[in-house]
């Protein structure tokens, strides 16, 4: 099973330089994917990998979009463009408060990447309960569920 969660998410799994064909898959997707089809620029494409970065780093990522706004000088609206955008881009996932109604089309409550090898490729040394929940979150949503976050019983779907 570790080795599923390190490297088994890709038919690349084999290839001794996995970790190098991963991250040049996820460059890919955001220099020459997306950038074609959101009509992307330099400056927006640098933008939403700085955004990624620090997702990477802390996942599972409870977002403060003001403080992430701050800390890398981009609009408070451009931040949140851009985690839809990598949502779309099949990068990340987004967990949602069960009972938040209309405010959904605000912030997320928890961002994902999409998959564990993300985790591997992007960050030293993951930590094993992010990975579970990872992995977790990533069979139940690509098993089609409906998956909501309560903060008093954690995961909730149906």
């Amino acid at each position: 099973m570790g080795q599923y969660l390190e490297k088994g998410y890709f038919p690349f799994t084999t290839e001794p330089d996995f970790l190098i064909k991963l991250n040049t898959a996820l460059n890919n997707v955001i220099e020459i994917d997306l950038a074609k089809i959101e009509n992307l620029s330099q400056n927006k494409i640098h933008e939403i990998k700085q955004v990624l970065g620090v997702i990477a780093k802390s996942v599972p990522f409870k977002p403060n979009i003001s403080k992430l706004s701050q800390k890398l000088n981009i609009s408070r609206d451009i931040i949140l463009s851009i985690i839809y955008l990598l949502e779309k881009a099949k990068t990340i996932n987004l967990l949602q408060v069960d009972n938040k109604g209309i405010s959904k089309l605000q912030k997320p409550d928890k961002i994902y990447l999409e998959n564990t090898n993300f985790m591997y490729a992007l960050k030293d040394q993951p930590d094993i309960g992010n990975i579970r929940e990872t992995f977790f979150y990533n069979q139940l949503k690509n098993a089609e569920h409906t998956i909501l976050y309560s903060k008093s019983r954690g995961f909730n779907g149906t």
